[in-house]
């Protein structure tokens, strides 16, 4: 307050929350909780000369389990006297969509855009575009989504795995109204399993897995898409199972996007996407040459494409509101 020819410790400082669906920690691990009184407000203490050059950190965390509110407000007020001498505001909301990101075999999920160039995983890429525009991203491995299983009861738990439980809690703990999922190659496939699973748990055909909240899948993404575990046939000339397309639309999308290449064909991996009947948007990224630098795009190059991760992300905006 030096600018106003005040000295700090003439203050008093206070935050004003408008409801109790935040709550204010002084730890990152929720240490010293700042306790608000009936009326939503506490005094805090400051120190000028404590921490980095003064400054002192406070982690917020929305905490209701209730459809509304969908915001609040944490106010920051510096007070001499009873008279408010200064103060700031910051807006807080609940999430209303949950975006699952699933990568394909052998992809690590990670939100750090410097780790996924290096690795080659441009899913994830995506997936942290979308967080920065404010979504509630929840980025998986393929191999968190349980594959079919042909053994006794065939696919029985094909779908189930983190990114369901992600979604179930989501939809009824977090009241989230809406369900995005985009995956690339086997996490294509996951995509199918994982919006099979939340239809039949919506419909009460899975015991114990009732989700009781009504939800809407807004939109699906498949790059490239394999079905998820499957051997497919195997290939004499290169010597190895080669797993079918996934090319069934996933159960409950209201808007699917599919972008695949089909230009292994005649090379001896022979992992390709493939046209997905009933598809809002199906393109084959090859014909005509979608990448900008003119490329042949190939199974393991597709999901690295900014023009192919530009096109999907083009075809995500305004179907689903993040708060």
């Amino acid at each position: 307050m030096a600018e106003k020819g005040i000295s700090p410790d003439k203050l008093a400082w206070h935050l004003q929350r408008n409801a109790a669906a935040i709550e204010v920690w002084r730890g990152v691990t929720k240490q010293q909780r700042v306790n608000f009184g009936n009326n939503n407000e506490a005094e805090i203490r400051l120190q000028a000369n404590q921490g980095n050059a003064g400054m002192q950190t406070y982690f917020v965390e929305w905490v209701s389990n209730q459809a509304q509110p969908l915001t609040a407000t944490l106010t920051f007020e510096a007070r001499m006297s009873n008279q408010v001498v200064t103060s700031d505001r910051i807006l807080f909301y609940r999430f209303r969509t949950v975006v699952v990101v699933i990568g394909g075999r052998d992809q690590q999920w990670t939100l750090d855009r410097n780790q996924a160039v290096v690795a080659g995983t441009g899913i994830f890429r995506l997936a942290r575009d979308l967080y920065e525009e404010g979504y509630d991203v929840h980025p998986f491995a393929q191999d968190e989504q349980r594959r079919p299983v042909w053994i006794a009861t065939p696919v029985a738990r094909a779908g189930s795995g983190l990114a369901y439980d992600e979604v179930r809690a989501a939809v009824d703990l977090r009241h989230v109204e809406h369900v995005v999922a985009m995956g690339f190659s086997w996490g294509g496939g996951a995509v199918f399993y994982l919006t099979r699973r939340l239809d039949r748990a919506a419909r009460g055909q899975i015991q114990g897995e009732n989700i009781a909240r009504a939800f809407s899948v807004p939109f699906t993404a498949y790059i490239d898409a394999i079905q998820h575990g499957e051997r497919g046939v195997f290939d004499l000339r290169a010597r190895r199972w080669i797993p079918p397309a996934e090319n069934r639309v996933p159960p409950l999308t209201q808007f699917h996007v599919n972008y695949y290449q089909q230009a292994d064909r005649d090379w001896p991996f022979e992992i390709r996407g493939a046209p997905v009947l009933g598809a809002n948007v199906n393109r084959d990224v090859n014909n005509p040459i979608l990448d900008a630098q003119g490329r042949v795009l190939w199974h393991t190059m597709i999901d690295d494409s900014d023009q192919v991760l530009g096109a999907v992300r083009q075809d995500f905006q305004g179907r689903a509101i993040s708060r």
